[in-house]
């Protein structure tokens, strides 16, 4: 029986449309620990924590991808992030292709942030301060991207898959080192499916 708290995850930016990829086997305390660092300004991946501090919280979506035994997370972690391009900053904020040979345990993401945020750092001049929080003033969400969150969060956006997405599916399972079940390639095809639905809203 698959544990519903081990799995594939996905974090959206609403607004630019781009994601990050991840996968772990206690998704409710990665979801904390993300979400954590980022509110605090220490999270060690920078390309990601910079689109918070330029977006703001409320244009971020937490997502389970798919529920996964602990044995496929990281292969089908590595097939997702092809499949998403979600190495390329076009696309999004994974800062590796293959996480099989870079993957970081919480205790190791935390103890990098942890760093981060003890680094010292050149103080900001008074000019630079103002202008920060002039900007964090002026973020303000779109009603398109309130209305794309609470669909995203009501998890009843479905549709068809097209022939392209079909396609890209079927690539990102080529050459696989382990054959996934019929249920996972299901699992998969319809978060895939559910995500282009929201991006073309």
């Amino acid at each position: 029986m698959i544990d519903c708290n081990c799995g594939l995850y996905i974090i959206e930016n609403l607004d630019d449309k781009k994601v990050y990829i991840g996968s772990s086997k206690n998704l409710k305390r990665r979801k904390y620990l993300h979400f954590w660092y980022l509110k605090h300004n220490q999270h060690c991946n920078n390309h990601l924590q910079y689109a918070w501090n330029k977006y703001g919280e409320s244009s971020f979506n937490f997502r389970v991808l798919v529920y996964l035994e602990e044995s496929e997370l990281l292969e089908m972690e590595k097939r997702t992030i092809d499949l998403y391009r979600s190495y390329d900053r076009n696309y999004g904020y994974n800062l590796v292709v293959d996480p099989i040979t870079t993957k970081h345990s919480d205790e190791t993401i935390q103890k990098m942030s942890e760093f981060q945020s003890n680094r010292k750092r050149k103080p900001h001049s008074e000019e630079a301060k103002k202008k920060m929080s002039l900007a964090k003033q002026n973020i303000k969400q779109s009603e398109e991207s309130k209305h794309k969150r609470s669909l995203s969060m009501t998890g009843k956006i479905r549709g068809p898959m097209t022939e392209e997405h079909k396609r890209k599916l079927s690539l990102a399972h080529m050459g696989q080192s382990r054959p996934c079940s019929e249920e996972t390639k299901r699992k998969i095809g319809l978060a895939h499916q559910n995500r282009n639905k929201n991006r073309n809203k």
